[in-house]
């Protein structure tokens, strides 16, 4: 039941509240397909946050997983209604009864149906996977954070598949340098400078070309070197 067709059934509500809702009721947007979406927090009994979650038995992937090489992929299509209020998916893995570790949640402050996607190393020891979407209302009664089509597999290849995440390029140019820096124009999967240890995927990157100030300093050195060898 992963857009809500099926109603609330397979989620469990942890905080909040959570609705099935059709195209318009409630004075709220229409699905991103078929006939329901989630509404986290709720805009027909409203709430401040929302957190509803869906548990994913992953033992008969025991070998696999505890090899180290299993990847977990998650996302889904997520908006709001003005801009304001945020709706978030994440993972989070488990063993029996201990928490293994969890990903970086993917959110929204889109105010239109946007997919977004990310990936997750699954810890050795896991057997269940929770899958996460919570809903924070920001401004206004109603808390407009939805989510639709959410997805959860499990990559046995190994190889972490990174896509770029979406960014903005801004390039700015002094009389000694010029440095290019990108940022993201929404939230995103998490980067590997955000991730050093390497688990998580996004692909969020900062390039930082040569510095022009080297060559104001390599230069004279240079002239000097040749004067110096004409002596």
């Amino acid at each position: 039941n992963t857009g809500a067709e099926d109603g609330l059934n397979n989620w469990t509500l942890l905080e909040g509240g959570l609705e099935s809702l059709t195209d318009g009721e409630c004075n709220g947007v229409e699905p991103h397909t078929g006939d329901y979406y989630f509404a986290i927090g709720g805009i027909c009994e409203e709430t401040p946050f929302g957190w509803a979650r869906q548990s994913v038995d992953v033992s008969s992937y025991t070998k696999e997983i505890d090899s180290g090489v299993v990847w977990a992929r998650f996302g889904g299509w997520m908006r709001n209604y003005s801009g304001s209020d945020n709706p978030a998916i994440g993972i989070v893995f488990e063993d029996k009864s201990t928490v293994l570790g969890e990903s970086d949640p993917l959110s929204s402050m889109d105010s239109s149906w946007t997919e977004y996607a990310g990936g997750q190393l699954v810890p050795v020891g896991t057997r269940t996977i929770h899958l996460d979407i919570t809903g924070t209302r920001n401004t206004g009664s109603d808390n407009d954070s939805y989510v639709d089509d959410v997805t959860l597999t499990l990559d046995l290849s190994g190889e972490p598949d990174c896509q770029e995440a979406p960014k903005s390029t801004e390039t700015t140019t002094t009389e000694t340098n010029t440095t290019e820096t990108t940022t993201d124009t929404g939230a995103t999967p998490p980067s590997d400078t955000a991730d050093p240890d390497g688990t998580g995927c996004g692909c969020r990157t900062t390039h930082a070309p040569l510095n022009r100030a080297w060559a104001f300093f390599l230069l004279p050195m240079l002239v000097w070197v040749r004067r110096r060898l004409r002596v």
